[in-house]
């Protein structure tokens, strides 16, 4: 690990570069790191997104691919809420910011991954200080915003 990152707050498993072993994908304030397994319990470090932490991470295939992809809630200012499309390789795009958690809900799991209005496309929930928003995918790995003040 980098040395000037933070401690890995949140760990994510699933088979990113699609060889039948599990990975895993943590994060911290400022860095997601990409660790592709073994198949024997041991990982091996292969790739870091330097500035796009993951204090929150979720997996789903957010553009019907079949390849896993990333939502990522980072830990910079204002929080922003990403999604990292995967190649399938174990390799991620750039990811692209959907929107910002505004300062966050809280600590532990701020993202769920569901279908919540039952179109067939995977969403994301989150929650801010004051809101819970709804990310509707459209199945493109795009996404329109919705808020719920609470």
């Amino acid at each position: 690990m980098d040395s000037t990152a933070g401690s890995i707050v949140d760990f994510v498993v699933g088979d990113f570069n699609r060889d039948g072993k599990l990975d895993l994908v943590g994060g911290d304030c400022c860095i997601t790191y990409v660790f592709l397994g073994n198949g024997d319990g041991t990982f091996q470090p292969t790739t870091t997104y330097q500035d796009v932490g993951g204090i929150d991470l979720q997996v789903g295939d957010f553009n019907g691919d079949g390849i896993l992809d990333l939502a990522i809630e980072g830990g910079a200012e204002n929080f922003p809420i990403s999604v990292a499309l995967g190649n399938g390789d174990g390799k991620f795009q750039p990811p692209v910011t959907i929107t910002n958690a505004d300062g966050g809900c809280g600590f532990g799991q701020t993202m769920l991954v569901s279908d919540f209005n039952g179109d067939g496309n995977l969403d994301i929930a989150f929650c801010t200080a004051t809101s819970i928003g709804i990310l509707l995918g459209n199945g493109t790995g795009r996404f329109r915003v919705r808020r719920i003040t609470t």
